[in-house]
């Protein structure tokens, strides 16, 4: 997934996603599965940054080959908006997270008290109103933010262009002839790829100094993160490496640049990815193309690590794959042909450029 950013000009400049600050979301989760012999299931989505700059993700997709495929359209998009969020929330909440605990917010003993009966039932009393402030303002706060997470979502536009070449008539693009170069140089990109064009407005404003990412393993009791804002549900076709199947994982990243004078011949370009992987029937290894751990593991890891404890509450999945699949089923009938175990992955860190995010499927 190339990034590109809207610039002064009003034209659309593409990223160099070197570091974190250069990534479009707060938050990003995929979703991925195969769901036909030659078709992936994938969903994305997250929580744009409020840093009001327009943004256009630019995936290139792999065109089908063969004389059967050709008749279904290489890339389906399937929903933009709500109906791919509450999905990749609902895969979410398979797996399990980490509250952090508040300790101010932990009731101090009131020694000065005369009657210690008395001081509790007034501390008592206190903290049930303070706690009933609290949750009607988070309620409302919560309702707000939903309904502009809705209002957010309904802007974004979807496009899928049949060419590279195309993708510089639809969209205004700063320096058109070394972004086209720079795209066909890309060893990861398909000679032959459509693309999956993702059109995110503006989103808060440059001021909006306030606002602040939350870590994704943790949440907070008193300041949940903000909703999903951003999704998109689409398949694609398979790919495939000799007798080996794998998962397309698409994630911001940066197109291939001129090595730096400075540097030798050993110099290799990296991006920095921060995504949440969820995939069905990827295989359990430490390689750049397992699938991570599923529910049970997670769960364990946390518990002998440690994790839960004084600092944050392990909560467990408040769903399972089937309730998930069932919610979805009567309007994404695509859903029921996942199959394989379902597995979380996170990818953090600088990764080469140039080489696709693939995750090795079990045989």
């Amino acid at each position: 997934m190339f990034v590109f950013e809207a610039v002064d000009s009003g034209t659309l400049a593409l990223l160099d996603v070197a570091t974190k600050a250069e990534l479009p979301f707060d938050e990003y989760v995929v979703v991925a599965g195969r769901v036909q012999s030659s078709r992936q299931l994938t969903c994305v989505g997250g929580r744009v940054k409020r840093d009001g700059k327009r943004r256009l993700l630019v995936v290139p997709l792999a065109q089908a080959q063969d004389a059967d495929s050709a008749q279904t359209p290489s890339v389906q998009v399937l929903d933009v908006g709500e109906v791919a969020v509450n999905f990749l929330q609902g895969v979410r909440a398979c797996f399990p997270t980490l509250v952090r605990k508040n300790p101010m917010a932990e009731s101090m003993d009131d020694d000065s008290s005369d009657s210690e009966e008395e001081a509790e039932a007034h501390k008592k009393q206190k903290h049930e109103e303070d706690a009933d402030s609290a949750a009607n303002a988070q309620a409302a706060k919560e309702k707000q933010l939903q309904a502009e997470a809705a209002e957010y979502m309904s802007q974004t536009r979807v496009k899928v262009l049949a060419t590279l070449d195309e993708l510089f008539s639809a969209f205004q693009i700063t320096d058109p002839t070394n972004v086209l170069m720079s795209l066909r140089n890309d060893p990861s990109v398909p000679k032959n790829c459509q693309l999956l064009c993702m059109d995110c407005p503006p989103l808060g404003t440059a001021d909006d100094a306030t606002h602040a990412a939350m870590p994704h393993v943790f949440s907070s009791a008193t300041a949940p993160p903000e909703p999903l804002n951003f999704g998109v549900l689409f398949s694609e076709v398979a790919t495939s490496k000799e007798k080996e199947q794998f998962l397309h994982i698409p994630v911001p990243r940066s197109p291939p640049l001129p090595a730096p004078a400075a540097q030798g011949e050993d110099y290799v370009q990296e991006g920095f990815q921060d995504a949440t992987v969820l995939t069905f029937g990827a295989k359990r290894e430490a390689t750049a193309h397992g699938g991570g751990k599923t529910c049970e593991e997670m769960v364990k890891n946390i518990r002998m690590r440690h994790a839960s404890g004084s600092f944050c509450t392990l909560v467990l999945p408040t769903k399972t794959w089937e309730q998930v699949a069932d919610e979805h089923k009567p309007f994404l009938p695509q859903v029921s042909e996942l199959h394989g175990e379902l597995r979380l992955r996170r990818l953090m860190g600088n990764a080469p450029c140039g080489v696709p995010v693939e995750l090795l499927l079990e045989s």
